[in-house]
């Protein structure tokens, strides 16, 4: 039987009733539908896939991203669905960095507030399981294992970077400033450049965007899914 998965990419908060209506009412209908066409369909949305001890051992991402490979390398098309709302997402601090961005990074931040520094290399351990020197964003179990708490975390190092950006570089300053969806998107581009058609994207029409920072973000990330 042949096998399509539909990978949805969103802010959660922006769609939470188009996602309830895409899998209590859509998915259904398609499903049977297609069954009797000997295709069995599923719908990806992470709502439900990705458990409160991900967030701790900080796999999140790496479920997201390794949920839209596969989808997009099921053969089946469109494999990908972007829907842009009204806000840009979580902004994840990365999980991997070399020691060169850390070093630097913390230099910065040394100058800027010494306990912004300190607190950016309790959370930042070096990892030796790399041939390029490599540190890790520690697991967060019996430290900051609440969202509130681990939200304060990220805040306080993400805010401390950007305030940096001058002085470091563009690629750096992007580890710790791109939101999820665009991690998401970027990757089904690189599928739709090989295999054209996987991804599909909506835009809804503008409502109360969050802020005008985020409307340049959501702004040049349709401009990247048209091009």
């Amino acid at each position: 039987m042949l096998s399509i998965r539909l990978f949805l990419s969103s802010t959660f908060l922006d769609f939470t009733w188009e996602r309830s209506v895409i899998n209590t009412e859509l998915v259904p209908a398609l499903k049977q539908e297609l069954k009797d066409l000997g295709v069995h369909f599923d719908v990806v949305d992470l709502r439900w896939g990705v458990t409160q001890a991900s967030g701790i051992d900080q796999s999140t991402v790496s479920i997201c991203l390794d949920e839209v490979r596969r989808c997009c390398t099921d053969g089946a098309r469109p494999s990908f669905m972007l829907m842009v709302g009204d806000r840009s997402g979580w902004c994840p601090l990365p999980r991997l960095i070399t020691e060169d961005v850390f070093q630097t990074v913390q230099a910065h931040m040394a100058k800027l507030n010494s306990q912004t520094a300190a607190l950016f290399a309790q959370w930042y351990l070096p990892d030796d399981n790399f041939l390029t020197p490599t540190r890790q964003l520690r697991e967060r179990w019996g430290l900051a294992e609440t969202p509130a708490e681990w939200a304060q975390v990220e805040q306080q190092l993400r805010q401390a970077v950007l305030q940096l950006a001058p002085q470091l570089e563009p690629a750096t300053v992007a580890l710790f400033d791109t939101p999820v969806t665009e991690m998401e998107v970027d990757l089904a581009l690189q599928f739709e450049q090989e295999f054209p058609g996987r991804c599909v994207a909506l835009q809804r029409l503008p409502g109360a965007v969050e802020s005008e920072a985020a409307q340049k973000r959501l702004n040049a990330l349709w401009t990247k899914v048209q091009a």
